[in-house]
């Protein structure tokens, strides 16, 4: 479960967000036109790993994301992102890397879309503690849960809960995030 702290400062995200995307006009909200299918994004947010030797350190998380919908209500998603526990740079010298690939479902109602991710992910991490030491790289299930809030036809703000490592040694990366998100064609090919 994530940390009480992460929710805290994330939660002073939302009202924000919620007010930004409400003061949009109604005349720029195309609903008959469909979205593109690609789509390009990115948050930032609070996150934390968790082990039982390492104990919890609490990191700053950035994360890109690219997807195509290849259907409907379903898309392919990659994220790649990085943690630091502000000992270092976030991408000078970040703590954790990740790399995930999931599949997503979408249930849109209006200018809202709420997301389930689920797929498997790559991390490494390099954490050193005053307890213990959490080096190396593994393979792990991921999954996770958003939504994005729509200003526009192609924009959106996002607030999104993903684990990205979940192990037998009960190891555990979750992330919390804010962010924005635009849908766009690519070009035709000629």
């Amino acid at each position: 479960m994530v940390c009480k702290a992460i929710s805290r400062r994330v939660a002073g995200c939302v009202l924000p967000l919620l007010l930004a995307v409400s003061s949009v006009s109604e005349a720029d909200w195309v609903a008959e036109t469909p979205r593109p299918d690609s789509y390009i994004g990115f948050n930032v947010g609070s996150s934390e790993l968790v082990g039982t030797t390492l104990g919890t350190v609490a990191m700053s998380n950035l994360n890109l994301r690219l997807g195509y919908h290849f259907a409907d209500y379903f898309a392919v998603e990659g994220h790649v992102g990085w943690g630091s526990d502000n000992t270092g740079v976030l991408l000078k010298s970040p703590n954790s890397r990740y790399a995930a690939l999931f599949l997503r479902l979408d249930l849109p109602y209006d200018r809202v879309n709420l997301y389930l991710l689920a797929g498997g992910s790559y991390f490494e991490s390099d954490v050193v503690t005053t307890t213990a030491v959490k080096k190396g790289n593994e393979t792990s299930p991921a999954y996770g849960v958003g939504i994005e809030l729509f200003g526009n036809r192609d924009t959106a703000l996002t607030l999104e809960i993903a684990r990205y490592l979940e192990n037998s040694v009960h190891d555990r990366y979750d992330s919390v995030g804010v962010g924005f998100v635009t849908h766009f064609d690519w070009p035709p090919l000629r």
